[in-house]
């Protein structure tokens, strides 16, 4: 407890304006919306270079690759559970009507999280990377968050262009 309750006092003001805007966009997640697939893109890019930025500062191991392994098989699982993608139509505008994702709301926040936390983790102690549940929570983050948003964005894109062509052919 003392560990969080230091961590919180000597966290810097930029991280809590990042972690206000990530509240912001996790909220965003909840409600039904309009997208261009441009701004689609933002968060499985960033969660990507998150990932490969945490990866390339620990050494990869067994323990690594099964959190990379459990990670993506969450990700897959949860996106065949939920379909965040069902009911997804382009506008004619070209936007993508995008129903609410409460599973991205909750992960955006939680990744940004347990980034930090692995950081700071790290950073007062570097042996901790070597430390098997930091690095099985490493890899399993890394993966879960890049895999559900990659395949979300993938499913988005196919459902909207297939309802396109539906409409398009019922016309």
């Amino acid at each position: 407890m003392i560990f969080v309750v230091e961590m919180i006092k000597h966290t810097p003001l930029w991280v809590w304006g990042i972690l206000i805007y990530v509240c912001y966009a996790s909220y965003k997640q909840t409600r039904d919306r309009a997208a261009r697939p441009a701004v689609m893109l933002v968060f499985p890019i960033l969660f990507f270079l998150l990932a490969v930025v945490r990866l390339v500062r620990i050494e990869i191991t067994g323990s690594v690759l099964e959190g990379l392994a459990l990670g993506a098989i969450v990700a897959v699982g949860a996106l065949l559970a939920i379909k965040p993608a069902r009911g997804t139509t382009i506008a004619e505008n070209g936007a993508y009507r995008i129903r609410s994702d409460y599973f991205a709301a909750l992960l955006i926040p939680a990744t940004f999280v347990t980034f930090y936390v692995l950081a700071v983790l790290s950073a007062l102690d570097p042996a901790a990377k070597t430390g098997l549940a930091f690095q099985i929570v490493s890899g399993g983050v890394s993966s879960l968050s890049t895999s559900y948003m990659v395949f979300r964005v993938i499913a988005y894109f196919r459902t909207g262009k297939a309802s396109a062509n539906r409409a398009g052919s019922a016309a």
